[in-house]
């Protein structure tokens, strides 16, 4: 993880509309933030409205690894937000300069990939050997393990992953750091938490792409260079998710409490995690 900022005293704030004039740019999670997977969070409209009036830059940064950047769009449309392609940044974006820098010269071993039908990135996952779908038969065929989902990926799966990596070390790369992810009636197991169970039991330390680390920001960024890092405002709804990756990359933060601190003291969260945001909302 990134190492944790100085504390400092978040602001309560109303919500975006009232901070956004102090910053020229904005970055947004989805998950507790826009959604609660599939239903909108009321106001995520409104907030999206006033951002695209002032007419600033926005990036969703998502650790989403479920779905193909066409297939979240399709998704925003469905909760009545308008997004560009360019404008959604999910953590595999930096899954192919990830895998060249682990393959071979000559590359003799397919990489396994455990997600959901149909795969992002067909162009690289389509070459890999899919080990979710009954397909664990094959972990020790594979060369690596490409985590982007854990919707069809069963404790049985885990333990015959683990008992492989066990025997021959690989390399693990995980597409979604987040330990869980806020759904309307429970909190969801996503690839962050299964991949700190083989760390924490095979000493292979994933590689993750995706909030909190600094690579997803640069992406996200990158054509945003003429702005300061300290002009950007990040939303978000996890203090070890977004708060500290909006800090660690010298962005601003603002953390609702819609998705993962919802029911709870957000304060006393942030408090205990030692990770404090800029800003605190209700909601976005």
């Amino acid at each position: 993880m990134p190492a944790k900022p100085p504390l400092r005293s978040a602001r309560r704030v109303s919500g975006l509309a009232e901070i956004l004039d102090q910053f020229d740019a904005v970055i947004l999670d989805n998950f507790g933030v826009l959604s609660l997977g599939g239903p909108a969070i009321d106001a995520g409209a409104p907030a999206l409205a006033a951002v695209r009036r002032s007419g600033k830059p926005l990036r969703v940064l998502t650790n989403d690894g479920a779905k193909s950047i066409e297939a979240m769009l399709v998704g925003h449309q469905g909760r009545g937000y308008a997004f560009r392609d360019t404008e959604i940044v999910p953590g595999y974006r930096l899954l192919e300069q990830t895998l060249a820098g682990h393959l071979p010269a000559k590359m003799e071993r397919a990489w396994g990939v455990i997600g959901l039908d149909p795969l992002p990135l067909p162009a690289l996952t389509q070459q890999m050997t899919p080990l979710t779908y009954g397909g664990i038969d094959e972990v020790d065929t594979v060369a690596g393990v490409v985590f982007l989902d854990t919707g069809d990926w069963r404790e049985t799966d885990q333990q015959r992953l683990l008992a492989s990596l066990r025997a021959e070390p690989r390399p693990v790369i995980v597409c979604n750091p987040d330990l869980t992810a806020p759904y309307p009636k429970c909190l969801s197991i996503e690839p962050g938490w299964p991949a700190n169970h083989l760390a924490d039991r095979t000493g292979v330390e994933p590689v993750f792409l995706g909030k909190p680390f600094a690579d997803i920001y640069d992406v996200a960024l990158s054509d945003l260079d003429h702005i300061p890092r300290e002009r950007i405002i990040a939303v978000g709804d996890t203090p070890h998710t977004d708060v500290l990756g909006a800090h660690a990359a010298g962005i601003k933060s603002l953390l609702v409490e819609t998705g993962f601190t919802r029911g709870r003291d957000a304060a006393t969260l942030m408090e205990q995690a030692g990770i404090v945001a800029d800003y605190i909302a209700a909601t976005v």
